[in-house]
């Protein structure tokens, strides 16, 4: 396992991935923002339905299909 420098670890979430595992599938069902911590607690970014959208977006149009083709996903 990775080194933590810190004076306290906070558990944040119960999905540890060994360091020695190269893959991982792993499905979620999710109702709310993730926030992304280091092994110390600190906030490294974020995802909610906004910034999933936008990923989208950008993969719809990158792949050809066009930005507004992620409309088809949301009523």
């Amino acid at each position: 396992m990775m080194e933590k420098n810190c004076d306290e670890v906070l558990i944040t979430h119960t999905l540890v991935v060994p360091d020695d595992v190269k893959e991982m599938a792993t499905l979620f069902h999710v109702t709310g923002g993730y926030t992304y911590v280091d092994p110390c607690g600190q906030a490294l970014g974020y995802e909610d339905v906004f910034t999933k959208l936008e990923h989208a977006t950008s993969h719809y149009e990158a792949v050809g299909l066009g930005k507004d083709y992620v409309k088809r996903i949301v009523r």
